[in-house]
């Protein structure tokens, strides 16, 4: 599994909100990564 960096992590949840939370389509944009990890990304930055 490949890693993601701080940037990615950030862009990944920025289209996650974009998208109202949804996470289908964040994932199929950007091709990466799994639910839940962006799901625990987002918990991570909301904070």
């Amino acid at each position: 599994m490949a890693k993601c960096g701080r940037k990615q992590h950030d862009r990944a949840v920025c289209l996650y909100i974009t998208y109202e939370r949804c996470a289908a389509d964040a994932i199929r944009e950007l091709g990466y990564p799994s639910r839940g990890a962006l799901r625990m990304w987002c918990k991570d930055r909301l904070k």
